[in-house]
């Protein structure tokens, strides 16, 4: 059977400070281009090696790898009930509390090697070391120009996530157990080689939504002698739904109608995709349970269903959370949920 333990560390993921931690419970998050999140419930007396909030490093091993890693961020005390309850986030929570302290410009620079930058910028600071490197890219090279101005104080981890706005911009991850920052452009969207079926897994819920749905796009540019419009459409979805058209603002240096086409069609391959979003419970050794190196958030897997309403087979969808609930010494195992949504290649 796996083994799940929990270590806790100083805050930069270094020495360190008590090694299989007992807990009650614990639940472990991972997010797709976000921190993620861990919650572990320990008796009152629990050894947390003189530990505090703030000053420590969560690691969730599976096998003895480290899978999850972050700052301990909050506390909570029920001295009744004789337990503790604590949270932490994942390790790119750190730069959501940094800023940038010095002017950086970036002209023609690969977008990965500008992010990587912003974090290598805060880490150079007094007391700003987590030990996190950098690590792969992995797809297109896209060149950006970019300039933070140290009077306006930009958030690192909000510059960095906002490369994701982007068409054409990047997945990313800290890696917790090398804590390196992986890019993927433009989306770790990779096929994981799962596939499950409603009637094996423990739990199926799923949604659909079509109010989403664009088979009509227009995009909105600029010129110096008035705005330039593109509409782009789907005929096909057109006549099944019928028109429903909406409109892009592509006034951000898009002033060429090769620019202004190139977000109208971005519009329309996102919106001509009717919307679907899964939730999957399985328990770890379970009938058909997937390995656990193929849960990857932000990689696919075919989902099908012969129950309900309506019957589907292989719907490719994209994991952007994966979860895992633990019980430390008590019966049972691992059991994962998986939230889904429409993939859109």
């Amino acid at each position: 059977m796996t083994t799940w333990t929990l270590d806790l560390r100083d805050r930069t993921g270094g020495a360190l400070i008590k090694a299989d931690v007992a807990f009650k419970s614990l639940t472990a998050k991972w997010v797709l281009n976000a921190p993620g999140a861990l919650e572990a419930e320990f008796r009152h007396d629990a050894d947390l090696g003189g530990a505090r909030i703030g000053t420590a490093e969560f690691q969730l091993k599976r096998d003895g790898v480290v899978v999850w890693a972050g700052p301990w961020r909050g506390t909570d005390v029920d001295a009744r009930a004789h337990r503790i309850r604590v949270n932490a986030e994942g390790l790119h929570s750190w730069f959501r509390s940094r800023i940038v302290t010095s002017d950086l410009v970036y002209t023609a620079t690969a977008q990965q090697e500008i992010a990587w930058n912003l974090l290598n910028h805060t880490q150079g600071q007094t007391h700003g070391s987590l030990g996190i490197v950098q690590g792969t890219h992995t797809g297109s090279t896209i060149n950006r120009d970019r300039f933070y101005c140290s009077s306006e104080a930009p958030n690192i981890g909000e510059e960095v996530e906002a490369f994701l706005a982007y068409s054409d911009g990047f997945d990313f991850e800290i890696n917790p157990a090398t804590r390196a920052f992986n890019t993927w452009a433009p989306s770790r969207m990779a096929a994981s080689g799962i596939s499950l079926s409603g009637s094996s897994v423990d739990h199926l819920t799923w949604t659909e939504d079509v109010r989403d749905v664009q088979n009509y796009v227009t995009a909105i540019g600029n010129s110096n002698c008035g705005a330039i419009l593109v509409t782009v459409s789907d005929a096909g979805l057109a006549a099944s739904y019928g028109r429903l058209h909406g409109v892009i603002d592509a006034d951000d240096a898009d002033d060429t109608k090769g620019e202004v086409t190139a977000v109208a069609n971005e519009g329309l391959r996102v919106g001509r995709r009717l919307r679907m979003d899964a939730n999957v419970i399985f328990r770890e050794h379970g009938t058909g349970a997937p390995a656990f190196a193929n849960l990857i958030p932000g990689n696919t897997l075919l989902l099908s269903d012969n129950r309900g309403y309506s019957t589907f087979t292989n719907v490719e969808l994209r994991m952007v959370e994966i979860g895992v609930s633990l019980d430390n010494g008590l019966p049972g195992e691992a059991v994962f949920d998986l939230a889904l949504t429409s993939a859109v290649a």
